[in-house]
């Protein structure tokens, strides 16, 4: 017999082996978390039933599915003590009910870790964990704050913080991005007034923010692309004097950029792409004195320009695949930090404006399919790091001869 042919009848004669031991392991690590959450209890006689002599999944409250702990229901059973890390090790968990009980102390951080759950009930937290539905842990006799963990969790549905001795603040981040969540957003979200971080995006949400999204006052960070979002924009946005970042891209919004979001002052990124947005753009975006990042591409935006940007520190402006229109406008040339300019696929007309070439930051410059006529400035040469030029009117013979070589 060949190496080769005993190598592999090793191999099959030991998979099932190293399943089964895999197996084992799993089962005892499950078996040795529910023993320390028992022994870290005052009162562990109440769990007469969790012995050494059974099988942890014939124990009181346990259910098990091929082996492996997924719900663990202790409701109502006088639980005294701690809440022991343990717990939150039970990888295949997906129903924790301690509700009604005892249990004081902080919360674990290693709440964090239930990615398999879909009920947890703990009667203080009620929320949704990685793959969890449902969590609460009261009334209890929680103390202390809230494990700012606790905010990453991606399902988050309902935070219930009754009944119990908690101090500090709510988590400031909220995840829930990138699941399945439908039907409007609640009306109850403005009541996370110490929220600074919101994402929301990648779900089946419908309709429009609501108004009490303006309650948000701490908020500087609010993301949530690619669902079924609405306008009109509520008057209420304008009162988010904090939020620096905001991202509503991919959304069937169907109306203009409403004038109130000049207020928003700490501005710095807004990203409207793909939003079916119409109307021109406000010229009271202007007033956003830190908006570096400004994307409209993919809508039906009209008119010209507003000179009220020029004053705006940007970086990146596209604005492409609309129905922009008039000349380009001198003042571009004052946007000399800017490094990426799409304004392709508009109706802009004329030349382009030499001022352009004060752009000497400039990366990427793209203005084909307008009304341009003319010659390229040469100042666009000045731009010494342009990598990618998407231009349609005519090249003069000394771009080749010597701007070419300038640029690149």
């Amino acid at each position: 017999m060949s190496f080769k042919l005993l190598f592999f009848s090793f191999l099959v004669l030991t998979q099932p082996l190293l399943l089964v031991s895999k197996y084992t392991e799993d089962h005892n690590t499950d078996r040795e978390s529910l023993v320390s959450f028992k022994n870290a209890l005052k009162n562990p006689t109440v769990l007469s039933s969790w012995n050494i002599t059974s099988h942890h999944c014939t124990w009181a409250g346990v259910s098990c599915h091929l082996g492996r702990v997924v719900s663990l229901i202790l409701s109502t059973r006088d639980l005294r003590g701690r809440l022991h890390p343990s717990l939150f090790s039970l990888s295949s968990l997906t129903i924790l009910d301690l509700s009604y009980n005892l249990i004081a102390g902080e919360i674990p951080r290693q709440i964090s870790s239930l990615e398999s759950a879909w009920n947890t009930s703990l009667w203080v937290v009620t929320c949704y964990l990685e793959n969890c539905r449902v969590n609460s842990l009261g009334p209890n006799s929680f103390t202390g704050k809230i494990p700012p963990e606790v905010g990453k969790l991606s399902r988050l549905n309902t935070l219930d913080l009754s009944s119990n001795g908690l101090s500090g603040l709510v988590p400031s981040q909220l995840d829930i991005s990138n699941n399945s969540f439908s039907g409007p957003i609640p009306p109850e979200i403005g009541s996370l007034k110490n929220l600074s971080d919101l994402y929301i995006g990648i779900n089946l949400f419908s309709g429009p923010l609501p108004p009490q999204i303006g309650d948000l006052s701490k908020l500087e960070n609010f993301f949530a692309p690619s669902c079924s979002i609405t306008g009109p924009f509520p008057g209420e946005i304008s009162n988010l004097k904090a939020l620096s970042k905001l991202d509503l891209s991919y959304n069937p919004l169907k109306c203009s950029i409403p004038k109130s979001i000049g207020a928003m002052e700490s501005l710095s990124i807004l990203n409207l792409v793909y939003s079916e947005l119409n109307g021109s753009i406000p010229a009271e975006l202007g007033n956003c004195k830190n908006l570096k990042t400004l994307m409209l591409s993919f809508n039906s935006l009209s008119g010209v320009l507003p000179e009220e940007l020029s004053m705006l520190p940007m970086l990146t402006f596209s604005a492409d695949k609309n129905q922009l229109s008039g000349p380009l406008p001198h003042w571009l040339g004052k946007w000399n930090q800017v490094e990426s300019l799409l304004l392709s696929n508009n109706r802009f007309s004329g030349k382009i404006p030499a001022g352009i070439g004060n752009c000497s930051a400039l990366r990427v410059i793209s203005l084909s399919s307008n009304l341009l006529s003319g010659e390229i400035p040469r100042e666009v040469c000045q731009a010494v790091d342009l990598m990618e030029i998407d231009l349609d009117v005519k090249f003069p013979d000394w771009w080749y001869r010597g701007c070419v070589l300038e640029v690149y």
